[in-house]
């Protein structure tokens, strides 16, 4: 499975991700952004691995998964 998100990094540097997350946050009641450590969770409940984060030029990042 490939999702394209953004994956929020660790710590406490401004990132485009985490004002989009503070966004999500304020306008839904669920939706969020996720670290990469979230996504292997989510994943893991799905059935999945994850297997990889690869990064782009832009914002949003590739998460890539197997079944487990």
């Amino acid at each position: 499975m490939l999702v394209v998100d953004n994956v929020i990094s660790p710590g406490n540097d401004p990132a485009w991700g985490k004002l989009l997350d503070v966004a999500m946050l304020t306008y839904t009641d669920r939706g969020r952004e996720r670290t990469k450590a979230e996504f292997t969770t989510l994943f893991k409940q799905a059935g999945l691995k994850l297997t990889r984060v690869i990064p782009t030029k832009c914002p949003v990042s590739i998460v890539e998964g197997v079944r487990a």
